[in-house]
């Protein structure tokens, strides 16, 4: 049987490099054969109003909620570059706690927040690993590296 995945991550960064991350995370996810169908937000930012407008974000806000409920796991790229985790994937991670299976990916070398860092069932660095991650028996994996 196969998990619906949410795949949480920033895609903001003007050099692409998120973008970038996030689109090698759902190419990983889709040879993953525990799991179906994947919702990237980056890919969802369409929307019936202009984009960045308040009644935009309702829209946005609301469907990505709904694709998170509907979804059997989270997969949340704790990578960000400048100030820290991004605050979306924080807020996902946040929601997701108690509700769903947690995958924290980190491809860099740097240390992890330990909220995020405790609220995952598993945690890897490696786009190989999303595509054999057993999401069916909701494998789990501990952290080993430095916490902030």
């Amino acid at each position: 049987m196969t998990k619906k995945v949410y795949l949480a991550g920033p895609f903001f960064d003007e050099k692409n490099e998120q973008r970038n991350r996030a689109q090698k995370a759902f190419e990983a996810l889709q040879k993953n054969p525990t799991v179906g169908d994947i919702y990237l937000p980056m890919n969802n930012q369409e929307a019936d109003y202009p984009e960045l407008s308040l009644e935009w974000s309702k829209e946005v806000y609301q469907r990505d909620i709904n694709a998170m409920e509907n979804a059997d796991a989270i997969v949340a790229i704790h990578d960000f570059e400048g100030h820290g985790m991004d605050e979306g994937t924080a807020f996902e991670i946040g929601w997701a706690v108690g509700k769903k299976y947690i995958v924290l990916f980190q491809e860099k070398e740097a240390a992890v927040n330990v909220m995020p860092l405790q609220a995952a069932n598993y945690f890897t660095r490696s786009f190989d690993e999303l595509s054999t991650i057993d999401f069916d028996n909701e494998e789990q994996k501990e952290y080993d590296g430095e916490i902030i």
